[in-house]
């Protein structure tokens, strides 16, 4: 939602445990803070943005000449469907989609949360039958000048499945009062 928020949480995982994990050197990249940017060695970059509402631009027409090829959006549940969609509209429009063909994608993690997620996610992957991975079809794509279908998926995960987190988190989460722990640990 804030690049405070981002800055706190995804660039440190990133950083911190991911980057490691895909043995990424300190030299194979710039994070410049300042602007938010993450440039890696062969070119590609990392854009954080926030997505939090602002009343001085109702519209988010602060990523209206943003060119993206994918989008992360960590902790959906704090943003609105608005920014979702405004920033969904940027995609497509990078190096990877324009020069190579590669389709535009979109990816959402969450908590449980009864915000556009519910509706557009989880009800029809529910009414699917639920289980550990649905997708259903929401119109075309091109890839390389072919029409293909398009799809929206939904994968269900819980905390048990983050390598990243530590035991004592996980033990924490068993503590909670019921309605937290049942969506934060059950994915209720």
């Amino acid at each position: 939602k804030t690049l405070q928020g981002l800055t706190r949480s995804t660039v440190a995982t990133l950083l911190g445990k991911a980057h490691p994990m895909f043995h990424i050197r300190s030299g194979d990249f710039r994070y410049d803070q300042k602007t938010g940017i993450i440039e890696y060695n062969n070119g590609s970059k990392i854009t954080l943005m926030a997505l939090d509402y602002e009343p001085s631009d109702p519209d988010f027409a602060r990523l209206g000449s943003a060119e993206f090829d994918w989008a992360f959006i960590d902790e959906a549940g704090e943003i609105g469907k608005q920014a979702k969609d405004v920033l969904r509209s940027r995609l497509g429009r990078g190096v990877a989609t324009q020069k190579y063909g590669i389709p535009p994608k979109m990816i959402l993690s969450c908590n449980p949360s009864t915000n556009f997620l519910r509706t557009e996610y989880y009800q029809p992957y529910k009414d699917l039958g639920a289980g550990e991975f649905q997708k259903w079809k929401i119109g075309e794509v091109y890839v390389n000048g072919v029409k293909h279908p398009a799809y929206r998926a939904f994968l269900r995960m819980s905390v048990k499945d983050n390598p990243f987190i530590d035991k004592n988190y996980y033990e924490t989460l068993k503590q909670l009062p019921d309605r937290e722990r049942k969506r934060l640990l059950d994915g209720n």
